[in-house]
């Protein structure tokens, strides 16, 4: 059997690097979504301080961008481009809609935020990936 990999396609197991990243952003986003309100509902009953709420932000984040590649990777072709794109999609995608929602984007912190994303899909899919 020819094994071969691109980023529509797998012929091996018949999924793919792109379906892959989507499902890893889009678990990613549900649970920052769930996260977030989680914090806001906190945040609200707790009267947190305003420095806690950036550092819990990017915690969610990280947290998010790790869990939705960890259940979305599920074998070790491909790992690291599926597990940093994940990542890298998720923050863009949540960049995107919170700053719609926020009616300002701040793009000095999108690159930040990429880069961190997509640092803790490639360690969630080498964990997944090893598991396997």
């Amino acid at each position: 059997m020819e094994k071969t990999t691109s980023l529509s396609t797998n012929t091996v197991n018949g999924g793919g690097i792109l379906r892959t990243v989507i499902k890893s952003a889009i678990l990613s986003f549900i649970l920052s979504l769930v996260f977030v309100l989680i914090f806001a509902l906190i945040v609200k009953l707790a009267n947190v301080d305003g420095t806690a709420v950036g550092i819990v932000n990017q915690a969610i984040k990280i947290v998010s961008a790790f869990l939705g590649v960890l259940f979305a990777v599920n074998e070790r072709n491909g790992w690291f481009l599926k597990g940093a794109l994940g990542g890298a999609l998720f923050a863009f995608v949540a960049f995107l809609t919170f700053s719609l929602i926020g009616g300002s984007f701040n793009w000095g912190g999108l690159l930040f935020d990429v880069l961190l994303c997509a640092a803790a899909g490639i360690v969630a899919a080498l964990l997944a990936a090893g598991k396997k």
